[in-house]
Order: C-alpha cells, then sequence, then structure tokens
C-alpha cells in the first residue's frame, strides 16, 4: 500500500512497561505522530476559522505541511515528512 504522509520513525519518546518512557522506533511511532499532527491541524483550524475543518481542507493543509523528500519517488514517499512549523 501506499504511504500518503510520513512522519519520524527514529527515537520517538513514547509511553512504555512500568508507568515509563522509552525511545522507539518504527511504524508504531510514526502513525501516532501523523495522527496526531492531524489533531493539532483541526485545533489550529478551528481557532483560525471558528469552525470544524472539511475533510477536503484537512487533507489539503496537511499535504501543505509536507517536507518532500526529492532523493525518492512519490510512490515510495507519498507527499513527505509532516511538518507543522510549515503552517
Amino acid at each position: 500500500s501506499l504511504a500518503l504522509f510520513l512522519g519520524s520513525t527514529e527515537l520517538i519518546l513514547s509511553a512504555y512497561l512500568n508507568n515509563s518512557y522509552a525511545l522507539l522506533d518504527g511504524t508504531s511511532q510514526a502513525t501516532p505522530l501523523v495522527s496526531g499532527c492531524v489533531l493539532l491541524l483541526k485545533d489550529w483550524f478551528k481557532k483560525e476559522f471558528g469552525r470544524d475543518p472539511h475533510e477536503e481542507e484537512l487533507y489539503a493543509a496537511l499535504i501543505k505541511c509536507t517536507e518532500r523528500l526529492p532523493e525518492y519517488h512519490r510512490k515510495q514517499t507519498g507527499f513527505g515528512f509532516v511538518d507543522l512549523k510549515k503552517l
């Protein structure tokens, strides 16, 4: 399947066993990172425009906040890494 958006998969501070935290990596860390970015975008949109975004608006905002990896084919990286500083 094609990844549309990428999140960092290296050294993500994550909840761990026994009420502790650990630096983990892999797709198990990238998925919640991108999901969290979507929630932050929804919150920003509501503050900026006074309403919840439509799905298309949220998708467009997420695309706008990506950093393309030109050394890779888009089929490998989708739109690129999510970077909310670009908003």
